[in-house]
């Protein structure tokens, strides 16, 4: 995080993507529940959740980066690294 905020203001950044973070995490397990019952049951995943969800690493991605958490972003990255496969369908989601 650069210099040119204050330590009251990146408490506050910081608070804001804790909270920010919490929510989109929230937004995303029933989602990732939702991929998974729909594979084990008929074997085909709704290609717009595995969009949802790689918008929601997205973004907890480029939050983690602008505060210069390298361990999140890299790990959100992965994510959507792993998503994309699916998304080109490189791979097949299966139970």
């Amino acid at each position: 995080m650069s210099d040119y905020f204050g330590p009251d203001e990146k408490l506050e950044m910081v608070k804001f993507f804790v909270a920010e973070s919490r929510d989109l995490l929230d937004e995303v397990e029933p989602q990732i529940i939702a991929l998974e019952r729909d594979a084990a049951s008929s074997g085909k995943v709704d290609e717009s959740i595995i969009g949802a969800i790689f918008r929601l690493f997205h973004s907890l991605k480029g939050s983690a980066s602008f505060l210069g958490f390298q361990t999140v972003a890299k790990v959100t990255h992965e994510a959507e690294t792993l998503l994309d496969i699916f998304r080109n369908g490189e791979a097949v989601l299966d139970s």
